[in-house]
């Protein structure tokens, strides 16, 4: 066997031991002091704040923040653009309700006076 191989395996064998006699120690020590290790740390009784972090950090604002936007922005500026634009629409509707008339010589009418807008346009152009 090469010398490497076996300092790698005598290595691994310490390692083990090592792991082995931890896990012993630590059973040892839960063993003979096990009263006073059964009772709470009180850093840990609280999981060492980070409850109380969140909340202070993320939770409140944003909790803040979504009220502001259900009191102030919602009604003053979302529903009053829908409300606009609800209105235009309508707007465009009534006047193209009044546009279609049903009567072919109004249509006639309406695109002889686009062609002669459009021929305009374009000799201007020129």
């Amino acid at each position: 066997m090469p010398f490497e191989e076996t300092i790698i395996l005598f290595l691994l064998a310490l390692a083990i031991a090592g792991v082995i006699i931890g896990i012993g120690a630590a059973a040892l020590l839960f063993y003979r002091h096990a009263d006073r290790l059964r009772q709470p740390i009180p850093i840990f009784q609280k999981s060492f704040y980070v409850d109380n972090l969140y909340w202070g950090l993320f939770a409140e604002p944003l909790k803040q923040t979504a009220k502001a936007i259900a009191t102030i922005f919602e009604p003053k500026i979302f529903d009053r653009s829908i409300s606009a634009i609800t209105r235009a629409t309508q707007g465009v509707a009534y006047w193209l309700q009044q546009v279609q008339s049903g009567q072919i010589r109004s249509y006639v009418a309406w695109m002889v006076l686009g062609s002669v807008l459009l021929a305009a346009f374009l000799v201007y152009l020129r």
